[in-house]
């Protein structure tokens, strides 16, 4: 649940600045994790092909810990 609060924060800019990537980053590991949010999983589709990728080859870089 906090990835996905996580990518709110990012896509709407609320205490950081805006980042689509960085957003459907959180959004991706969150739902890696099993914890789907319907808003991010439509934002996530209304991303163009690059933007998605950057996303997802973040959330592949991403280590927790």
């Amino acid at each position: 649940i906090a990835m996905n609060r996580i990518a709110h924060l990012y896509k709407d800019g609320v205490g950081v600045e805006a980042d689509k990537v960085e957003a459907a980053k959180w959004s991706v590991l969150a739902k890696r994790a099993a914890n789907t949010d319907a808003v991010l999983d439509d934002f996530f589709r209304t991303l163009d092909e690059p933007t998605q990728r950057g996303a997802l080859d973040a959330a592949n870089r991403f280590r927790a810990g």
